[in-house]
């Protein structure tokens, strides 16, 4: 039942007579030195940002106040309009009551900041706070 056939397929060195179709890759010598370490780039220090001055600080508290005076206006023209909402068993607008509390939220950032003579992160959260107001304000039709 079962004859061996003998099969002309060698392994190892082919014979002299047959075409070279296919080389084996060879096998390159396995490296044991640890891997080259990468160098980290530099770790750029954080500049000293300049101390800002006392006139810069008062003018930014000036706008501060200025927008919190439109956007407690806003706010209290919103709530209104929640409450007559509500009484008819309709809600406000989630865009408009998320943006009301953004602006609080940046309000209240450029408030910390001021007192803590930061003017750079002062005046970006005030231009953030005015941002929302004037979506606030276009929704109210002012």
């Amino acid at each position: 039942m079962g004859q061996a056939v003998n099969s002309p397929v060698q392994r190892g060195t082919p014979p002299a007579n047959a075409p070279a179709t296919q080389q084996l890759p060879t096998q390159q010598p396995v490296n044991t030195a640890p891997p080259p370490v990468a160098q980290a780039p530099p770790v750029e220090t954080a500049r000293p940002q300049p101390a800002a001055s006392a006139s810069d600080i008062s003018e930014l508290r000036e706008q501060l106040m200025l927008l919190s005076t439109r956007a407690s206006a806003a706010q209290q023209t919103i709530r209104g309009m929640q409450a007559q909402q509500g009484r008819s068993g309709m809600g406000m607008r989630q865009d408009i009551t998320a943006g009301m509390d953004r602006m609080v939220a940046y309000l209240t950032e450029a408030e910390g900041s001021l007192r803590a003579g930061d003017a750079a992160k002062g005046k970006r959260y005030l231009g953030s706070a005015e941002r929302e107001l004037e979506k606030l304000e276009k929704f109210l039709g002012r």
